[in-house]
């Protein structure tokens, strides 16, 4: 089970997490562990979180918000963590 700190649901099912990275690391390897659908992880150039990840998951990088608009324009998977 994880204790979200804070999280909210924005229209048309996309939610957002404001959380210790422990808690990201539960929700996405929680995710990875219970749910055959792919995810996407995206990030910057550096991750506390990536690192500590473990599981079947695709990573794209994004520095700058036109890479980060282009990535959620074309992305197929059920489930992206940024």
């Amino acid at each position: 089970m994880i204790e979200l700190c804070s999280s909210i649901t924005i229209r048309n099912g996309l939610n957002a997490l404001l959380a210790p990275k422990e808690i990201g690391i539960k929700a996405v390897e929680d995710y990875i562990e219970h749910h055959r659908y792919g995810l996407l992880y995206v990030c910057g150039n550096y991750s506390k979180i990536l690192s500590e990840l473990k599981g079947d998951f695709d990573v794209r990088r994004a520095f700058t918000i036109y890479q980060l608009l282009s990535i959620l324009e074309d992305f197929h998977h059920d489930v992206v963590f940024v």
